[in-house]
């Protein structure tokens, strides 16, 4: 009879006691959420739309880490869609619209522009192709006057 009682135990533990990971912090959620935003902004017609869609992804989120983080997402979400939409048609990056609305305190640093960045790769494709130049011309020169 006890191993009954301790069956039924493990079983409503398991089924009633559904653990959820912890709930992020809501600069992680915009983040989460805003990132969707720039994603799906393409193939939106009106800020509704958006919303819409954004809360449904909150569902998500949800059913993923918990109540209070559904909650945190649909209050971001529903105070702010003005913001974000507009933000995202701009063209700004999450962790931009986030820092707007005070869903993050802190802005992160900002990476090096990609035509920085490209110019760098640049020069490196054209040193690497130089050196190769090089080496095929001393490999010329080689066969062409061979050892005796």
């Amino acid at each position: 009879m006890l191993k009954y009682v301790v069956f039924a135990a493990v079983l409503i533990s398991c089924v009633y006691g559904q653990t959820f990971r912890p709930t992020p912090n809501n600069c992680t959620i915009c983040h989460e959420i805003v990132g969707e935003a720039e994603r799906r902004i393409h193939n939106v017609t009106s800020q509704q739309a958006l919303q819409n869609q954004l809360i449904q992804e909150c569902h998500q989120i949800e059913r993923r880490d918990g109540p209070d983080a559904g909650k945190n997402c649909l209050a971001i979400v529903n105070d702010n869609i003005a913001t974000i939409y507009n933000d995202m048609k701009a063209g700004k990056r999450p962790s931009q619209t986030c820092y707007d609305i005070h869903a993050c305190s802190t802005l992160p640093t900002r990476t090096p522009d990609a035509k920085i960045n490209q110019e760098a790769e640049i020069s490196k494709l054209a040193a690497v192709r130089m050196a190769m130049m090089d080496k095929v011309r001393k490999q010329r020169m080689r066969a062409s006057n061979p050892v005796a």
